[in-house]
């Protein structure tokens, strides 16, 4: 039996953030990742707790010198999942679960740019995750239906109710739309 010693290996929201980001794009990855610690930092004064730890331990997490975790390869997943760390395990959840729903929003977005065989561009990844973590979720709804209305040269598209990427209680699980 293998004993899970890292947090985001025992919480499954976390997990699934740190398994989801790494399957966008590359040029998006870090747009989405950013969104990690802007929430951490808005609603639950991370970089403050962080900060307070002193400096022998926030430099501890900075300088991980085998750079073998998952996350140390793209700088703001790293920073984001190192405040994260710091964080209750309930805090942690909340703020994974807005990832995930973000994370559901770029991937109709980028479903929709494929569709009509346009590039994504990351400006609009950033405006998708800024409304979302600013005005909340029926405001992020509306904006990718109209960014997405305008990349289909204002033909009516219509945003499924149900979030490409679903949350569910204290389990996550990924369920693709058919």
């Amino acid at each position: 039996m293998t004993i899970q010693r890292r947090f985001y290996d025992q919480e499954p929201a976390v997990k699934v953030v740190l398994e989801l980001i790494p399957l966008l794009p590359p040029n998006i990855q870090e747009a989405v990742a950013k969104g990690i610690a802007m929430v951490a930092i808005r609603d639950h004064h991370a970089d403050r707790i962080f900060k307070s730890l002193g400096a022998e331990v926030t430099l501890s997490m900075y300088k991980s010198k085998q750079k073998r975790r998952a996350y140390d390869q793209l700088s703001a997943l790293h920073q984001g999942f190192n405040y994260l760390r710091v964080l209750e395990s309930e805090q942690r959840k909340v703020i994974c679960k807005k990832i995930i729903e973000i994370t559901g929003y770029v991937a109709y977005y980028l479903e929709t740019c494929q569709k009509v065989e346009r590039n994504a561009e990351t400006s609009h990844v950033e405006e998708i995750r800024n409304v979302s973590i600013q005005e909340g979720k029926e405001q992020a709804q509306l904006h990718i239906q109209r960014l997405c209305e305008t990349i289909t040269n204002h033909l009516p598209y219509f945003m499924p109710k149900d979030p490409i990427i679903r949350v569910e209680c204290e389990s996550v699980r990924v369920q693709q739309h058919p």
